[in-house]
Order: structure tokens, then sequence, then C-alpha cells
């Protein structure tokens, strides 16, 4: 009985501990159960966080009161299991655990082993769990363990009491322990395996939360020295990967952090770059995949307590802070910014000021190390939430501190351009956020077009790195003007600068305007014409029926029009106003309009340029093989221009289509009819060829002359370019067709008319061509006649006609000059006249009667008669030279005889003595017995301007025989000169007296001929063509009388007898 009521009291006191665990329960259970609710599917991620930061405070201190955690995290198919090396529970954090609340209050930041709600994030990976370890006994039984295995946590109920009880039966387990067996070993591992059953998606939850530790894990181990390694293994995918660390030396001004990775055999290193404050409580990790490179941080929380804080992915910059004396959220998703609620500002207030100060530290940094720094663009992108928070001064708070990042980054030659890296204040340019999302989303191949027309007129980031930079500028500045360049911008550029940007490029760009802003095609010339030239679309017409062989004949007679034709490759960019052939036709036949009254109806002919161009349109046909008056004259003209004649083919398009040619081979045959007309007839000789066949070519065309209506003006009367006789261009109205007349009545109308008929007359070679007047002799002769008749027969031309009038046909010319032919002779004799008319007509001879009658109508009559008289002069006076030195030859023979037989009487007999003419450098010779002894060269002057000139060879033989050599000079000037024209001849003794003698004419040419005979072949030299001249005054200065001569012969003589 007694055993039984202590029985009864057991389960009495037992039912008493579970309510009172129950009541004690019921508020943690509440809470848990809120918590739970909260869950998200980032709980997973902020789990393995949770774990990590127990693990890291449970961690053993070394000798040196350093702590060391060890960690590995597994996944199952079953379970999620995290297991680090670290200190036992106590009976204080074991309860905690499963009441889910902090076991002691943090007094500081050496707490340990806390289990708070953020546990309960770790349900993410299963409602139930269980732990194995150890219990510490602590004073109890000290030095003495319990051990944990598998200790059941569950989290699954259906309702409050359900998950009380629960929790109050897990309690008292717990405090069962304390009779469970002691041992003196705690275990080397705590365990914790979470049932992924028992919570929805814990699977997946758990996968994304073991990649998103794998990218962090450099990060946090950076961050927690206590943390010595960790292992990540899926063994769902069979990967495996170990972090263990090690502190490597400063590089670039920075500390170094070495993680080494260990993916199943591949070992990779990981250099995590931070900065540390002096106090150790602050680190930057900056972006850098090596000293010198930078990286971004991507999906990486951008503010750390020991652990990352996740939401701040997108704190702002691309820096990873870390500060122990930051205030986080309760959430651990940021930390406390200023906001309304004065219960934290002490909290949000060291939070901005630690920010600060930790920014302060990284710009100087980087101030002083930026060009030591490559890939700024991965880095730069701001991304503070400065519209999005709840209240007004959390907004400010981003604004300013936004601010305070652009201001300095700006500053920073970080963006590579195009020559050096620059800074965003530099002037360097990017795209608008529109032109962004339209490369980026709709439009990429135009990326290329539209940055090379940008970077020929601004400066740009380089290529590779434009776009990301234009989003970086984007999210820096709420300006958009200054720096970024829209559609209105880089049409401007284009239009301005358009050199350097080719077709290919200029269309890309249109498309990509054409499909973004329109508009702007409107606004600026970006389209191209033909010839590259920029317009604006409202200037461009779609001539795409206006071949390009058309369009460069034409453009050069119609510039305004053809420099609106559209390159064709732009067709694509949008509806332009079509332009037809029958449009280039009509501005072709307006602009010859206007030509015409510049140049046709002023008789200028067209330019070079402008011929040439209607050339080209002339020999525009619909057919290949054009038979007609145009392709005919078309060979023509193109010949005589210097123009290949080449046929261009146009098919017609519709039946509406007029013909491009008619007018401008109108217009070209009048400009080569005009220019006919203007030319000489050299020039028409010339070309005679042309001239005919260009006439022969068009005379059956209407435009030429129209034989159905002859009074209608075509262009053969229009122009002069009808050649007359002479080939001189004339007017169809000036001329007649000549028939039958003589070249005597052609002689006769010019005397009377004082102009040439034949000027009148068509050429024969044209008769066919047009209907000309004939004009027969007998129509000539009757003008002749009655003009005569006008004159009263006066005109000494009557005579003419006289002679031939007893020709009938003359007679039947000139009927009433035939009817008084004595009288109107006799009526041309003048008074004065008359007696050498009847001395003419003495002349029995006919043939001198005629040989007078030519030379009388001679113009050169006087001078024929004058020069006539002076040669037979000249001739007479030779006669008379030569008689005279025959003459003077024989009387100086005799006066030697006769002067020697006085002076040496007997001794003379068997000399022979004789003087001979000779014409070989003498005229002279004196001979004794056969040898010549003297030389005589006679020289006659008619009148006194006339000079004593020697031969060459006279000059030579004068000087050779200088002692035996005299020049007779003989005055003939003021001998009436009928003596010699009746053949008579003066005395011998009287021209002596006239006759000056040098006998040292020899030693006078003596100088002269040694300087003629000086220089050899090879050298200047004198021919022997020259005339020696002696002047009047070296005659009268050396002269000796005729007798001196004579002895001075006879002197020779006797010393060679003797």
């Amino acid at each position: 009985m007694e055993t039984s009521l202590e029985h009864k009291s057991s389960e009495i006191k037992k039912a008493w501990a579970i309510a009172e665990k129950r009541q004690f329960c019921k508020q943690s259970c509440t809470k848990i159960s809120q918590g739970l609710d909260r869950l998200d599917p980032r709980s997973g991620d902020r789990a393995i966080w949770e774990l990590l930061q127990n693990a890291r405070d449970l961690a053993i201190k070394d000798a040196f009161g350093n702590r060391e955690a060890h960690i590995k995290i597994t996944l199952t198919n079953e379970e999620f299991i995290f297991a680090h090396k670290g200190m036992p529970f106590t009976h204080d954090t074991f309860g905690s655990l499963v009441k889910q609340v902090s076991s002691q209050t943090k007094e500081n930041e050496d707490a340990v082993g806390q289990y708070g709600t953020g546990f309960l994030t770790t349900h993410a990976f299963g409602r139930q769990l269980f732990v194995s370890g150890s219990l510490d006994m602590e004073e109890q039984v000290p030095g003495k363990y319990v051990s944990i295995d598998k200790f059941n946590i569950d989290r699954t109920f259906d309702s409050i009491t359900e998950f009380v009880d629960k929790m109050a039966g897990q309690l008292l387990k717990i405090d069962d322990l304390a009779d469970a067996p002691k041992i003196s070993e705690c275990k080397e591992w705590t365990v914790f395996s979470y049932q992924l059953a028992t919570a929805d998606n814990a699977k997946e939850k758990a996968k994304l939360a073991l990649e998103t530790a794998m990218t962090m894990m450099p990060y946090v181990m950076t961050i927690n020295g206590a943390i010595g390694d960790i292992t990540l293994s899926n063994e769902i995918e069979g990967k495996s990967v170990q972090f263990t660390k090690e502190s490597l030396a400063d590089e670039n001004g920075l500390k170094v952090m070495g993680i080494h990775i260990q993916e199943n055999e591949h070992v990779a290193l990981k250099k995590v770059y931070y900065l540390q404050s002096d106090s150790r409580e602050d680190i930057i990790i900056l972006p850098l995949r090596d000293a010198h490179t930078a990286e971004s941080l991507e999906g990486i929380a951008k503010l750390f307590v020991f652990f990352p804080l996740l939401g701040t992915e997108d704190f702002g910059m691309d820096f990873i802070f870390h500060s122990q004396r930051f205030y986080p959220v309760e959430e651990r998703n940021g930390i406390w910014l200023p906001v309304e609620n004065g219960n934290v500002r002490s909290k949000f207030q060291s939070n901005v000021n630690v920010l600060n100060e930790m920014t302060d530290m990284l710009f100087g940094y980087l101030e002083q190390h930026v060009g030591e720094i490559s890939n700024w663009v991965a880095i730069s992108t701001l991304k503070f939430e400065t519209v999005r928070n709840k209240e007004d001064v959390t907004n400010d708070f981003f604004l300013d501190f936004k601010k305070k990042w652009v201001n300095f980054l700006q500053q920073l030659p970080i963006i590579p351009s195009q020559i050096e890296r620059t800074s965003a204040c530099s002037g360097i340019k990017v795209f608008s956020s529109h032109i962004v999302e339209a490369l980026e989303l709709q439009h990429r191949d135009y990326f290329d077009a539209v940055y090379n027309v940008a970077s020929l007129v601004y400066p740009l980031p380089d290529k590779s790195e434009i776009l990301a930079w234009s989003h970086i500028l984007d999210g820096w500045y709420a300006d958009k003007d200054a720096a970024f360049l829209n559609c209105e911008k880089l049409a401007e550029g284009v239009e301005n600068e358009k050199n350097g940007i080719t077709l290919q490029v200029l269309h890309q760009f249109d498309m990509f305007i054409k499909d973004n802003a329109p508009d702007v095609l409107n606004t600026y010339a970006l389209i191209p014409n033909r010839e590259g030239e920029l317009k604006k679309r409202s200037q461009i017409y779609d001539a795409k029926d206006i071949p390009f062989w058309l369009y460069d004949i034409a453009k050069t007679l119609i510039p305004n029009d053809t420099s609106s034709f559209l390159d064709t490759h732009f067709a694509d960019i949008g509806d332009f106003t079509a332009y037809s052939r029958n449009d280039l036709s009509k501005s072709i036949n307006d602009t010859l309009v206007r030509l015409r009254k510049e140049y046709l109806d002023k008789n200028r002919c067209y330019e070079e340029g402008v011929q040439c161009t209607l050339a080209k349109l002339s020999m525009v046909f619909r057919n290949e093989a054009p038979q007609s008056v145009r392709a005919t004259a078309m060979s023509l003209i193109c010949e005589h221009l210097d123009e290949s004649y080449e046929v261009a083919v146009l098919s017609p398009i519709d039946s509406d289509e007029r013909d491009i040619a008619q007018l401008p081979f109108k217009h070209l045959a009048e400009n080569m009819l005009l220019e006919i007309s203007t030319a000489s007839a050299t020039w028409v000789s010339e070309h005679k060829d042309y001239v005919h066949d260009l006439h022969q070519a068009l005379h059956t065309w209407n435009e030429y002359f129209d034989r159905n209506n002859p009074d209608k003006e075509g262009l053969a009367t229009r122009y002069g370019a009808y050649p007359n006789s002479y080939l001189t261009p004339c007017r169809a109205s000036e001329l007649k067709q000549g028939e039958g007349i003589p070249d005597d009545l052609f002689g006769l109308y010019q005397a009377v008319f004082n102009k040439d008929l034949k000027e009148s007359l068509i050429h024969e070679d044209y008769y066919s061509f047009w209907s000309f007047p004939v004009l027969q002799a007998k129509d000539v002769a009757k003008e002749i006649e009655d003009k005569l008749a006008e004159e009263k027969f006066e005109n000494d031309i009557i005579l003419d006609i006289i002679r031939n009038i007893d020709d009938v046909e003359w007679s039947s010319y000139f009927p009433r000059i035939a009817e008084k032919k004595a009288e109107l002779f006799m009526k041309q004799v003048d008074a004065d006249c008359k007696d050498g008319i009847f001395q003419l007509m003495k002349i029995d001879n006919p043939h001198k009667l005629n040989m007078l009658a030519d030379l009388a109508v001679n113009n050169d009559f006087e001078e024929i008669i004058r020069r006539g008289k002076e040669a037979l002069m000249k001739e007479k006076m030779a006669e008379v030279d030569f008689e005279y030195k025959k003459r003077l030859g024989q009387y100086v023979e005799d006066y030697i005889q006769k002067i020697l037989a006085l002076q040496l009487g007997d001794q003379l007999e068997g000399n022979h003595i004789r003087v001979e003419n000779e014409q070989y450098g003498h005229d002279l010779v004196i001979w004794l017995n056969d040898e010549p002894i003297y030389f005589i060269e006679v020289k006659s002057r008619w009148s006194t301007n006339q000079s004593i000139k020697m031969t060459p060879l006279q000059l030579q033989t004068s000087v050779e025989n200088k002692t035996s050599y005299a020049l007779c000079c003989v005055d003939m000037t003021g001998i009436d000169h009928r003596i010699i024209e009746i053949d008579d001849y003066l005395p011998v003794e009287e021209t002596i007296n006239r006759t000056k003698v040098l006998t040292n004419i020899g030693e006078l040419n003596e100088g002269i001929y040694n300087a003629l005979r000086r220089g050899s072949a090879d050298e200047i030299h004198i021919d022997d063509d020259y005339r020696c001249i002696i002047p009047q005054k070296v005659i009268d200065t050396n002269k000796v009388d005729f007798n001196e001569l004579i002895q001075c012969i006879t002197n020779i003589i006797t010393k060679q007898n003797r």
C-alpha cells in the first residue's frame, strides 16, 4: 500500500512537472510558430550563416586564446547535416536550443552558444532535426560528460497544444540526461541532422544555400578569423568543396587572405584583398581578381557583421564593408539607417559614421592606386536606393551617400577611352538609356554602327565597355544632358562630321534611328543621296526607276534634282516620295527651256559639258537597234564630239512614259547647226563630210524641214548652216541654186556689184536638202545688164562684155550691149588714152598684143616693167665690162711691147709677151715666155652707192701673188647709159683716166686672209662664200695711176731679161 502511494506520488510530481513545463513552453512555442510562419525563400541562405555563427562562437580556444572552428556541411537525399568541432552543450544551451531562446543575454562579443530566434531559419532544412554531441555536466560533475545521440527536436505540429506537449517532453528528456551514464571524453563533433522531408522544398533550399555558401565562403573566412576550415558536400550531385586559408604577404598596399579551394581533386587559390582599420574592427574587401584587376561582387552581400547581411547585395557600392561596430536590424538583412524612430537614432547615427569612416579609408587607397587597377567598369556601378524607401530621411541618406561616391569616382581616370584612361568629368560621352536599351534588347546588330558613328564625333569609352559605362553613369547622374548621347545628338554629330563614315555603317545607323527615333530623320541630314551627300528625309526622293547610268548622265544637267536621289541601299530606311522617269524628263525639259534662252536664242552654242550630256541623253533608245533620224545623226555627232556612240536602252515601264531623249536631241541638233552657222569656211572645209552628212541625216526630219508645210520654220531655216559655193555657212533663205552659170559671168557680177555671186549660191552637194530657188545664167546676165544700164553704160567692165559679144550666147545674155557695142566701146576710152590705144592698134603681131594685154591687167604691171629694165641694164653693163677688159688687155699688151722696145731694143728678141683674159682669181694675166708674171683684176663702179668687192678666190690669189697682183678700179659713174643701151663703148684711153690702181692690194688683203684661214675643220670657222669689200677710202689712200702699173710690169720683165 505504501509502495503504491509512493508510485502514485511520483506520477503526481511528474504530472506537475509536465504542467509546469507546458506552462513555461507555451510562450516559446507561440513565438517559434510565428517565426516558422515567417520563413521565406532566402531563409535557407541565412540558416547556414546562423549555423556557422554558432559554430564559430563555440570554437574551442587554443593555448594562445585563439579560436579555430572546423566545420562540415553535408547534403544527402534525406538530410542536411551540419557538424562542427567545438564546446559541448550545457544544460542551459541545450535547453535554449529546444526553446529557441538565447541562452544568455549578449553582454559582450565573446558570448557563445546562443540559439536565439535567428536559429529558427535553420528549420528551412527540416522541422525535425537530430542532435548528436556531448552534454557538459559542469560544476555538478566536473570533467564528466553525457553522450547525446540523435536527440530529436521536433517542430512538426498541427496545433500549439500539440507543439507545447512536444516541447515539454523534449525538455523533460534533457532533464533525464542527468541520470544518464557519465563519461570522461567529450565528443569531437557536434552534429545537427535536419530531416529534409519534414519541411516544404527543403532539399531545393538546401541546394541553393550550399551554392550561395560556396560563393561567399572566401569572404566569410577572411572576415572570421575563428573559422579555420569548412567542407561543403553535396552528395546528391557528387560535389565536395573544402575551404582552408592562410594569410599571405601584402600586395599593392592591400592585405591578402589566401583561400585554398579544393573541389574533388582540383585545388585552386583565391586571393581576397582587403583593407583593415587599425582597430581591426573594420574590414573592406575590394572586388579584385588579382591585385591589379577588378571583378564584380555581383550577388554578394555588401554589408557584413562577421557574416553576410542577406539583402544588402545591392546596397550601393561594389565593395564589402564589415564592421563589428555595425548595428544590424533584427532580420539581419541590413543595418540601421536614418529613420524617424528616435529609439534607434543612436544605432543609425553610429552606422552612418562607420560607413563614412570606412568609405574615406577606401577612397584614400583608391585615389592613390587608381592607375594600378584595371577593369573598373566591373565595379563602378552604384545602386543606392534613393526613392523606394518608406521614409524620406532614409532616401536623403542614400542621396547624400551616393553623391559622395559619385563625386569621388567621377574624378578618377577609370574609363578606358579611345586614347587613354580618363575620368567621367573629362567630357567623355556615353549613350542614353534609351539607346542602350534599344541596343541591348532589340538592335544589337546595330551596335557597331552606332558606336563607330558616335566615336567620330565624340570622345567615348572603349567599344567593349561603352554600354556598361552608359549604365554606370546613368546610375550616377540625375541630369542626363551633359554626358549622355541621345539619338538627336548622334544625328547632329553625323550631320556636322560626316567624313569617315562608310555607307555600310551609315545605313546601319540610319536603320537604328528609324526604329528608335524616326522623327530625327526629318530634323537632321542623315540619309545619303547617290553621291553620298547627306539629306533630310523630306529632301530625298526614291528614284529607283532611274538607273544609275541615266542618273550619271542627267546629274550634270539637273544637279538640283539628282542631288535628291536616294542612295538605293537606303531604300529600307523608310517610305520616300517616288521620283519617276516622267519627273526626270520634265525636269530635263524645263532646264533646256531655260538654257535655250541663255544660249541658242542668243546664237550661243552650249558649253562642252552640256553638249556631252545632250549627246548621251540623245543616245537613249527604247530598243537595242534603233532605226531613225536620231540614231543616224547621233553616230555623226558623237564622232564629231569625240564621244563614243553607245546606245543606251531604257525600256518603258508603262505606256504613259515619255521619250526622255526627244527634246535633248532637238536641242543638240540645233546646237550642232548653230555651231556650223557660226563657223568659218575653213572650218567647214575641214569638216566637210561631217557637215554634209549631218544635213543629209536630218533633212527628212520634220523638225528640220517640214515638206508638207514649207512655210513653217524649221531648223533648216532657223540657222545659217548651209555652206555656199565657198563653204561659208549661210541661211537657206540667203542662198540660191546656181545652174549653168559660166565663170565669166561670175567675174562680171563681181565687177559690177562689187560682191561675189558665188557667196549667195548653195554648194552643189546640198541641192537636195531644201527647196532652193534656181538661178540661171540669163538671170545673172540680165541683172548685170540692168545694173549697167542703170549706170548708163559708163562702167568700163562693158569692154569685157564687148570682147565676148560676138559669141552668140553672150549676145543673147546682153542684147542691149550687143546692139551698141561699137558706140559703147569708144565711149569707154579716155581722151588721154586714145593715142596709146591707136599705137596698140598699129601692132600687127597678135602674140605681142596679147602679151601686152595680159600685162596691162596684171596688178604688178609697173613693177614688172621696172625690174625688166633694170635686169636688161645689168646685162648691158656686164657686156660693157667684158668688152672693156678685152680691149684693156690688148691695150696693155701693146703698151708694154712699145715701152720694152724702147728700153731693151734688140734684147727683146726671143721673148714672147702676151696678155690673156681669165676668170679664175683675176681678169688679166701677163705671160712672159709661157710663164705668168703678173695678175690684174679689173672692177667697174657704175654708181656712187656701189662698193668694190673681191671674191674669196680673188682674195687668195692677191695674197699669194702680192708682188705681182694689182687691182684696177674703173669709175664709170657719170657715163650716159644710153651709150650702153645702143651697144656703144668708150675708148680705152678715156677709161684709163678713170682707173685707180692698187699694186699693193695683196699686202692690204693679207691680214684678213690669214684671219679667215684660222681654225680647223673641227672648230668654228668661215666658209668660202664670203666677199671682201674694198672701201673707197682705202682705194683713194693707196691708188697709183695706170702708167705706174705699166712701169711696174715692165720692170719685172726687164729684170727677168737680164
